[in-house]
């Protein structure tokens, strides 16, 4: 949509105006069936930028690139909620206070992607005109929203490991180890659901290009 409007007021600035020019585009592009794409965009837009700053960045540690002593890389990653000392059940919890702002934006992306996949999917039937376009982003989507709920799940975790630290201090050992198998069962389904969504972005993808490393015509 930046792109299609970038250029057309590259010849003519401003007209016509914004909320008119993305309707347009929108009609042009997907058809004049399409609902509430707009806001779906909107959304898609927010959702790249919370991506984009919602990790830490570490030199990379991968192997030799293009000019390494010229360009710098760097490896996107998130500090991981301590493991408990097996005596003590001490876990120095530090996240929740470490990614305070990142978690209220976790939940805003989180309402962002549910805002952005309704209308998305909703007119995935009606589309006349580059409905995988609309797939694409259904995508990417869920693939943000995973990434906030991943935020959000760690935060949640470390407060279970800390309910755990608590209780093994007042002597409450049933109740703290019922506490430590609740950790392992929410970092598994954050596990498992990454692993889905990513799977099924994948698919998506894989429909328009050839997947990562595959042999096509014996090259």
């Amino acid at each position: 949509l930046g792109y299609a409007l970038g250029s057309a007021w590259g010849w003519q600035a401003g007209t016509p105006g914004p909320e008119e020019a993305a309707t347009q585009f929108m009609r042009l592009f997907h058809g004049p069936e399409c609902r509430g794409l707009t806001a779906a965009y909107r959304a898609l837009d927010r959702l790249a930028h919370f991506w984009d700053t919602a990790w830490d960045e570490k030199p990379s540690q991968r192997g030799p690139g293009y000019k390494r002593q010229v360009h710098n890389f760097f490896d996107r990653t998130l500090a991981l909620p301590n493991v408990p000392d097996p005596g003590t059940l001490d876990n120095k919890p530090f996240f929740a206070v470490r990614y305070a702002k990142l978690l209220e934006r976790a939940s805003a992306a989180e309402a962002d992607a549910n805002l952005a996949l309704e209308a998305l999917l909703e007119n995935l039937g009606r589309a006349k005109r580059n409905a995988y376009a609309l797939e694409v982003f259904a995508s990417l989507a869920l693939l943000v929203r995973q990434n906030a709920r991943l935020v959000l799940g760690l935060a949640a975790l470390e407060k279970t490991l800390d309910q755990a630290r608590l209780e093994c201090g007042t002597i409450q050992f049933p109740s703290a180890v019922a506490k430590l198998r609740d950790a392992v069962r929410a970092a598994k389904a954050l596990c498992e659901e990454r692993e889905r969504v990513f799977s099924n972005l994948v698919a998506t993808w894989g429909k328009s290009r050839y997947h990562k490393g595959c042999s096509v015509g014996g090259k």
